[in-house]
């Protein structure tokens, strides 16, 4: 029996230290297998015919690094198979391209991560696959544009918690509204976190996350995820095959490695997040502050319903222009000015001119990315000495 099956009916707690672990020689941890290439043997070659996804041939094929790797994210998130890309983008255009061809359209938001959005917008613009951009807050939006497109969309692609707004989007309400229309539901959970929520449980179909970011935990490594069934992920996994983005073994150590203490980061980050956004939305010279938590929140009544904690991202605005928020970001001395987040330490940046700089400036202002606007990624350090460092920033602007 596997480590993986041993965990099937325990906590996400326990299933994040020992999920997808495979110990060799007494080890307690899973060894890094740097190997390009293995030995075939007649069930190798059998395999290979037959396009096992689990068989053990070439690394861009599989690898027990990544089998480790992919296995824990399937366990924390309730689905039955995953694969580990060399990036999130990687998986989102993995998945993508594996249930969609030319002539198909899908039904998204524009307040999503905007490397995603420019992905949607542009790559696959130019492979003949469509994307509506509608607000998803109202999913009757998404039902107008099933009854009025003449080719029905096959999917419904969301955030939760969306990049950077922090909107929330009714998970178990868009799954219900795909399969109503024949169509997917694929979520990025890269915010929220299995401990947080787990869109398959909700009706999701298929689920993904840049592991780079809070699952690694520590900043250094790049990656991506797919979780769903069996059926769906095979067809995702000849996509990751064709177009080489698999994960190189050291990198999923470092991702197996973060994901043991996953749950204590997420506990300690949505902690810090919370007693932040409120001493933020005390301040004079806060604008707005958008953390899901907040009773302040517009759908504050969604999240708690759906999310288990708030999670560690806080978006802000300083002020009322780019200036004014700028000058705050800079004389932080302990967040790191840095466009990434979900490490241990926090980051702040300000996304109009990084990960949304090549959204129009109108429709970065429609979906709440307005002058002054701040995102912070809350790390594990003490609560008040961030606090405290906000606060001298701020009075000094």
């Amino acid at each position: 029996m596997s480590k993986s099956d041993k965990t099937k009916n325990m906590s996400k707690e326990t299933k994040a230290v020992h999920a997808g672990t495979n110990p060799s020689k007494n080890a307690v941890n899973t060894p890094v297998y740097l190997s390009s290439t293995f030995y075939l043997d007649e069930k190798g070659y059998q395999d290979w015919a037959n396009m096992d996804p689990d068989m053990m041939v070439y690394t861009r094929l599989n690898n027990p690094s990544q089998e480790a790797a992919a296995s824990k994210i399937a366990a924390l998130e309730g689905a039955e198979k995953g694969l580990v890309f060399s990036s999130g983008l990687a998986a989102i255009h993995a998945t993508i391209t594996a249930l969609m061809k030319k002539g198909d359209k899908m039904v998204t938001t524009a307040d999503i991560y905007g490397g995603t959005y420019a992905m949607f917008k542009e790559d696959f613009t130019e492979l003949g696959i469509e994307s509506i951009f509608v607000d998803l807050t109202d999913l009757e939006n998404a039902k107008r544009v099933f009854e009025e497109e003449e080719i029905k969309p096959k999917i419904i692609y969301l955030e939760p918690i969306s990049n950077p707004t922090l909107k929330i989007f009714d998970i178990e309400g868009a799954a219900k509204m795909a399969h109503e229309y024949g169509a997917l539901l694929v979520v990025d959970n890269t915010f929220a976190t299995p401990m947080s929520l787990n869109p398959i449980k909700l009706g999701a179909d298929i689920v993904i996350h840049s592991v780079t970011k809070y699952l690694n935990g520590h900043s250094d490594m790049v990656g991506g995820a797919v979780v769903g069934s069996n059926e769906l992920m095979n067809e995702v996994w000849k996509k990751l095959v064709h177009f080489g983005g698999c994960l190189d073994p050291h990198a999923c150590y470092l991702l197996e490695r973060g994901m043991r203490t996953l749950h204590v980061r997420m506990e300690r980050t949505a902690e810090n997040a919370l007693k932040i956004a409120k001493w933020l939305e005390a301040h004079p010279k806060i604008s707005k502050v958008y953390y899901p938590s907040l009773e302040s929140h517009p759908q504050y009544e969604l999240s708690k319903k759906m999310l288990k904690m708030g999670g560690g991202m806080i978006s802000f605005v300083v002020g009322n222009s780019d200036e004014e928020g700028m000058n705050m970001v800079r004389k932080c001395k302990i967040p790191l000015e840095a466009t990434s987040l979900g490490g241990v330490e926090s980051l702040i940046e300000m996304p109009g001119n990084t990960s949304h700089m090549n959204i129009p400036e109108e429709e970065r202002k429609e979906i709440g990315i307005v002058p002054g606007f701040v995102r912070l990624s809350v790390g594990i350090e003490n609560v008040d000495d961030l606090i405290a460092d906000f606060s001298n920033a701020l009075d000094s602007n």
